[in-house]
């Protein structure tokens, strides 16, 4: 959304020009001299930093030095102690060694950093900067020269002793060795001493210089930055009064603004009363003359409802209160996004999205007003609605292509093709005039089949989304088969949802076609199968198995049953190219009332002492000359009772008719057209459609159909697939 006070900084650029200009001519000496004061406020900062790292730098190495006068006394003692537990017995000298080692290492690292330079790590050093070899070496060369002079003999005679342990040297010898050393130590230690003591004057006189120098700079940019500033003061003060002018000018340019900025502004006090300045966009946006001084409340009152005009009234007021912070509010405007109704020409009402944006003005005795910013943001609320219509459709693609990528590709040919042909067939019937003598609601038959069997078809390979579409368009036509009367014109609802079912068709068309003819499901088939060690899957395999499985789970999960499907006797290679799609719904309608209406819920099943879980069987064996395709389950059975009085519900037979009818006849009205034993009709169960459709298939075919079943153990459909006669058993 656009930032409201846009079109409010385009009106500013004239004003904003007009001071950049005297800035540029007036205000340069200003100017000059403030980034004169910056420059070197800047400077004399960064040489008081760098001269007071120098001066915290020598600090260390004074401390440094005086340590390293001590520490020749220390090395003294030290060695002393180590004599003294060598002669004596039971004395553990290496430990006295181990003291002397440590102020030896120290003191020759600390001696060489301050010759050479370097970083001192070791015991004792703590947070000893680094050693500027260059400038110890200029100050006080002679010092530290004859102190090494006399630390290189020192550090010969030390050695034997310090690294003692390393050189397997025998005991009468290190005592030996310490004398020598103690002898050494005791004619050059106090001068070793003097020497370092001198040094750590000479680097004090160092830093002392420094500091006086950091000082003056220090006194000579104070002064100068006085100076700069009573020249920026004489400046300014000569300016004010053209700055004056600028202000005066600034106003009148700012009622320019408010005459041409885009936005609706105006001022809102406590009484909800506008103020009498206000931008001149306000009038267009309200298609109204005169707006200062009117109420808010009123002027909104005749645009929306009358719980929105409430919730306004309480927002002001949290507004207006000082103890509710204002940025923790800002989510419940009320009028962020409104819809309101302007009467155009009197009687034509035109809608448009409007945004009001509230802020705080701050005054002395705090919060007397609001600022209110008014814009129209129509265009901004249709394109976010074409965004999200736009997003909605890529996402459904994106979930078409998800879950199309995964099946056989021959698979959904087939599928693609029969949907496409029967979509075609339904297009047809609608569109096709009503025939001599026939009625309008005949159609909805042949409609309700073909989409019926479109449905278990997405079922079967998990088009869900299909699944719903497709149920929908059920319901629609159950809608109209409940009224009296149909025209043609009854029939728009199933147009608009045929005409959007053809479009998910043709979206799925297009995926396919973008996929480039790569197979996923088949290649991620093989790798399961390989995997598992089992060898590659025959297509008929990917063309029947898995779907009839697929629709079975799905099936059952909506439902809120289990059941296992049994396919050990079929045989598919028995079909040919012909009877593949007629086979194929026979089955799937087949499955699908077994789910639904033989098999019970896994509680009903416990209870009558069977497995939670429903088994059922498709075989298709052949018999003879024939084809014997069966579906059975072992569920619940056919009630009989249950059947005469569906169908007298359906207004199939009269209660007269019902009474006298055999269990031949009563088992034959599961494929009447309209029948269904479901109380309601479902996703699954209760269109009627299933079982006629299956009768047209197995029709079709030649075949007859043989129902075999018993109350409370099973139910077995057996379809040969041979002749015309229908015999029920």
């Amino acid at each position: 959304m656009k930032n409201p006070f846009i079109s409010m900084r385009k009106g500013f650029r004239k004003l904003t020009g007009t001071i950049s200009g005297m800035f540029r001519s007036k205000y340069t000496e200003i100017i000059l001299a403030v980034g004169l004061f910056i420059l070197l406020d800047t400077g004399v900062l960064i040489i008081n930093f760098y001269t007071s790292y120098q001066i915290a730098n020598d600090a260390h190495a004074i401390q440094i030095a005086s340590r390293m006068g001590t520490m020749s006394e220390t090395l003294l003692h030290q060695l002393y102690q180590v004599h003294q537990d060598l002669i004596e017995p039971d004395k553990n000298y290496p430990a006295t060694i181990d003291k002397l080692a440590a102020t030896y290492k120290t003191f020759d690292e600390t001696l060489d950093a301050f010759i050479y330079g370097g970083e001192l790590i070791g015991v004792g050093q703590g947070k000893d900067a680094l050693l500027k070899d260059t400038v110890y070496r200029d100050t006080s060369a002679t010092f530290l020269t004859d102190a090494e002079e006399i630390w290189k003999q020192y550090r010969v005679e030390l050695k034997p002793i310090v690294y003692s342990y390393f050189n397997d040297i025998e005991k009468e010898d290190l005592i030996k060795a310490t004398q020598e050393a103690i002898v050494y130590s005791r004619a050059h230690s106090g001068e070793l001493l003097k020497l370092m003591q001198s040094f750590s004057l000479a680097v004090e006189g160092v830093a002392q210089r420094k500091a006086e120098r950091l000082r003056m700079i220090q006194s000579a940019g104070i002064t100068l930055a006085v100076i700069n500033f009573f020249l920026i003061l004489f400046h300014f003060l000569r300016r004010l009064k053209q700055s004056d002018i600028l202000v005066e000018r600034s106003r009148k340019e700012t009622e320019n603004i408010l005459k041409n900025v885009n936005e609706g502004l105006f001022l809102l006090d406590r009484d909800f009363v506008i103020g009498s300045q206000h931008s001149a966009s306000l009038n267009v946006l309200f298609e109204k003359e005169k707006l200062a001084g009117e109420n808010f409340i009123n002027l909104l009152s005749r645009l929306v409802s009358e719980k929105t005009l409430e919730s306004v009234k309480e927002y002001t007021e949290i507004l207006f209160s000082p103890r509710v912070n204002e940025s923790l509010i800002t989510d419940l405007n009320p009028l962020d996004q409104v819809e309101v109704n302007l009467n155009s020409e009197g009687t034509v009402f035109n809608t448009r999205y409007f945004s009001f944006q509230f802020s705080r003005v701050q005054e002395k005795k705090g919060f007397e007003s609001l600022l209110v910013t008014v814009k129209d943001i129509t265009e901004e609320v249709k394109l976010a609605e074409q965004l999200k219509a736009a997003n909605e459709k890529a996402g459904r693609e994106i979930d078409m292509l998800l879950t199309i990528i995964h099946l056989d590709n021959g698979l959904l040919n087939d599928f693609l093709q029969t949907t496409g042909d029967g979509l075609n067939e339904v297009n047809v019937i609608l569109k096709s005039p009503a025939k001599e003598g026939e009625r309008a609601e005949q159609k909805l038959q042949p409609i309700g089949r073909i989409i019926h069997k479109l449905k278990g078809d997405s079922t079967a390979i998990g088009l869900d989304f299909l699944v719903d579409k497709f149920h929908r368009f059920e319901l629609e036509i159950n809608k109209l088969k409940e009224r009296d009367n149909i025209s043609g014109e009854n029939f728009l609802p199933l147009v608009v949802a045929l005409k959007q079912l053809i479009a998910d068709f043709l979206v799925i068309d297009k995926l396919k076609e973008k996929m480039n003819g790569l197979d996923l499901s088949v290649l991620e088939h093989q790798r399961r199968s390989a995997q598992n060690g089992e060898s590659e899957p025959a297509e008929y395999d990917l063309r029947w198995i898995e779907p009839m499985k697929n629709l079975v789970a799905k099936v059952a999960k909506d439902c809120g049953k289990e059941a296992v499907l049994d396919l050990s006797q079929f045989d598919p290679a028995l079909l040919s190219d012909s009877q593949f799609g007629p086979v194929r719904d026979i089955i799937v309608q087949s499955l699908r009332n077994a789910v639904t209406h033989g098999l019970e819920t896994p509680g009903d099943r416990s209870s009558a002492g069977k497995s939670p879980q429903g088994r059922l069987e498709v075989a298709l064996q052949r018999d003879g000359e024939r084809l014997q395709l069966t579906v059975r389950d072992d569920g619940r059975g056919i009630d009989m009772e249950q059947i005469r009085t569906a169908a007298v519900s359906k207004k199939l037979v009269s209660s007269e008719q019902a009474v006298t009818m055999d269990r031949s006849k009563l088992l034959s009205l599961l494929f009447a057209p309209g029948f269904s034993t479901a109380d309601e009709a479902g996703i699954h169960a209760g269109q009627g459609v299933g079982m006629d459709l299956v009768k047209d298939r197995v029709l079709a075919l030649n075949g007859k159909i043989k129902l075999r079943t018993q109350k409370g153990n099973f139910t077995e459909f057996q379809y040969l697939l041979a002749h015309e006669s229908l015999t029920v058993n």
